[in-house]
């Protein structure tokens, strides 16, 4: 985004400004001029540019202090703008020229706009893609669940294969377009950090060997205890960074080192390989997505080239950083940081009984064929299901039916999911409600969370993913039956 910016406004004529807090990251040529330099350079690294900025940097006016001492009063416009991953603000600067001031704004307004063109964009491309695919990948599962021959069930393992490979490009692209707008918020929630990563490094276990490459693991013993973790973003990282490795050693060895911080502040990975390595220039723009060092159709190697940068956007939307560097004699080593902060585990003596209740569900869902999909998974996890085909049919068949759970679509036709669930709030109902929606943006989560749902699960819908969420609702549904009893 930073070269992208740089290129679209290094010689616009009005000046423009990025900084974070009081740090000038980028000037353009007419903001140069403006303070009297001959280089935009030139004024990243002044007090007088820090000062104001720290001061004033995020009001309508500012005084700016020019080469000759001389003050100028500003006109600024300021918005966020997301620069090497992180958030920082924009400013375009007018000498309070209502003329100049009005074009300014016309470019703010311009900005947004394209701003919001791509958000309806990204969730177009995320429901449209996503739920052909949510059909595939669980028609797929159900069909190897029942009496198939070798040949067959190999033939239906690489479909699964290559929709997941499919599903995981896309939800790259995605993902990396809502870090980039700075869109995505990872919660984090007590969890094993050596029980999250055991599995990923098994994984990469397995893809080692069949490159003949040796794999040496050293997890501290100290991450057996619980942190406050993003254990999807970690899987991630871990991941990302062990398959690059994989992909780029022909012979030799990958060593992955996981630790904790200092007074066990923070995590510390560190994955070393002894491959191809990688030159100066290389490792300059090792983080720019979509650079390919070779044609992309003729690299031995597949991908979008897109998993470095989306994996320092990760680190660093939590607060983390993530480099590379050269490894002697050959190869690169990755070091990240994550700050998870060490958890105490409370325990609870109360243990419940497992609860085997089926449940009698509602779906709400206008497409056929997920419609046919969600009964399948659903009637074979032993659960009722009843369908309703919009918001105002599932608003109307609580009204004559009682269900222990809703599995809601957002984007319906008459009544979509958001307004459904407002209504039924509305009218005083606390039946528990999941989003079940191809719309994986954090802006449809937030707003399904704000309409009155309590869960927010997207397609393609994993099984898994899916019987979690109903042993949520039986767990409660369970509690509160105690707890009648006892009363």
């Amino acid at each position: 985004m930073a070269d992208c910016f740089k290129s679209l406004v290094e010689n616009l004529p009005f000046p423009i400004i990025v900084h974070m807090q009081d740090r000038a990251l980028f000037a353009n040529h007419a903001c140069a001029k403006l303070f009297g330099y001959s280089k935009a350079e030139d004024i990243l690294s002044l007090k007088s540019i820090a000062y104001t900025l720290g001061k004033d940097g995020d009001k309508d006016c500012a005084n700016y202090y020019r080469n000759d001492g001389s003050i100028v009063e500003c006109e600024q416009i300021h918005f966020p703008i997301i620069w090497n991953s992180f958030s920082a603000q924009c400013l375009i600067l007018s000498e309070a020229k209502k003329d100049d001031l009005l074009t300014h704004k016309i470019i703010k307004q311009s900005y947004e706009d394209a701003s919001n063109s791509r958000s309806r964009f990204l969730a177009a491309v995320s429901h449209e893609m996503r739920t052909p695919l949510n059909a595939l990948i669980n028609l797929s599962h159900l069909l190897r669940s029942t009496d198939l021959d070798q040949y067959q069930d190999e033939m239906v393992i690489v479909a699964q294969d290559s929709a997941q490979e499919l599903l995981d490009r896309i939800q790259d692209v995605l993902e990396y377009s809502q870090l980039e707008s700075g869109n995505i918020e990872q919660p984090l929630e007590p969890c094993v950090i050596a029980n999250i990563v055991e599995p990923v490094i098994e994984l990469l276990r397995f893809e080692a060997i069949k490159k003949s490459i040796e794999l040496n693991v050293n997890i501290e013993p100290a991450l057996n205890q619980s942190f406050m973790a993003s254990a999807s973003a970690l899987r991630r990282i871990i991941r990302h960074l062990g398959e690059n490795a994989i992909n780029y050693t022909v012979f030799g060895n990958i060593d992955i080192n996981i630790s904790t911080g200092e007074d066990n502040r923070g995590i510390i990975l560190k994955i070393s390989d002894t491959g191809i390595g990688m030159s100066d220039e290389k490792i300059a723009k090792i983080f720019q997505p979509f650079v390919f060092d070779i044609d992309p159709v003729n690299r031995s190697i597949g991908g979008l080239s897109l998993g470095l940068a989306l994996t320092r956007a990760i680190v660093r939307n939590l607060g983390g950083e993530l480099s590379i560097t050269h490894n002697e004699p050959s190869g690169v080593i990755a070091y990240v940081y994550l700050p998870f902060e060490l958890e105490a585990i409370e325990t609870n003596d109360q243990n419940l009984e497992v609860d085997e209740t089926k449940l009698n569900i509602l779906v709400a869902e206008d497409n056929k064929t997920n419609q046919k999909v969600v009964s399948l998974i659903l009637d074979q996890l032993g659960h009722s299901v009843t369908i309703a085909d919009d918001g105002a049919k599932c608003v109307e068949a609580l009204q004559t039916q009682d269900f222990d759970l809703i599995l809601m679509d957002l984007h319906m036709p008459f009544m979509d999911g958001y307004e459904a669930s407002r209504q039924i709030r509305k009218s005083g109902n606390d039946i528990p409600i999941f989003a079940l929606t191809a719309d994986a943006r954090v802006e449809a989560r937030k707003a399904a969370i704000e309409s009155g749902m309590d869960g927010f699960l997207t397609k393609p819908l994993m099984v898994g993913e899916l019987h979690a969420a109903i042993s949520e609702v039986a767990h409660f549904k369970m509690q509160n039956n105690q707890t009648q009893k006892s009363a």
